[in-house]
């Protein structure tokens, strides 16, 4: 296992967070990697949609692959709809949308929360 820095932004205005653990892990194999974050945070002036940023490689830009990992989360408002979370690694960049999933299968983008725990596990083909 190799560190890495991973980092909360938003997509209006990327922001700035306040962390108090911001620990990541991750494994090539190949052309696939593993990897695993926790972040915590507790104030952000980020706006917009949340991502996980700063990932150690950029997502293999292939037509219809979206890959996805498991969130867990802590003081986050996910709200009423949403089931749970995961993150939706972005083709051809280094950062994961995080997405509320609802019961009709549909995603939901998730604002950004000022303040949070956000744990996440997943691979992705480089």
């Amino acid at each position: 296992m190799v560190a890495f820095t991973p980092t909360i932004s938003g997509t209006t205005v990327a922001g700035v967070g306040t962390y108090t653990t911001q620990v990541g892990f991750y494994t090539r194999i190949g052309n696939q990697v593993f990897v695993t974050a926790n972040v915590v945070w507790t104030a952000h002036t980020g706006t917009g949609n949340m991502l996980l940023t700063a990932l150690p490689f950029t997502v293999r830009n292939t037509a219809s692959y979206t890959p996805a990992g498991i969130v867990n989360e802590a003081n986050f408002p996910t709200g009423a709809a949403v089931l749970y979370l995961i993150a939706e690694f972005t083709i051809n960049t280094t950062q994961a949308a995080i997405q509320g999933v609802r019961s009709n299968n549909t995603n939901l983008a998730t604002v950004i929360d000022p303040a949070a725990t956000l744990r996440v596990n997943g691979w992705y083909t480089v």
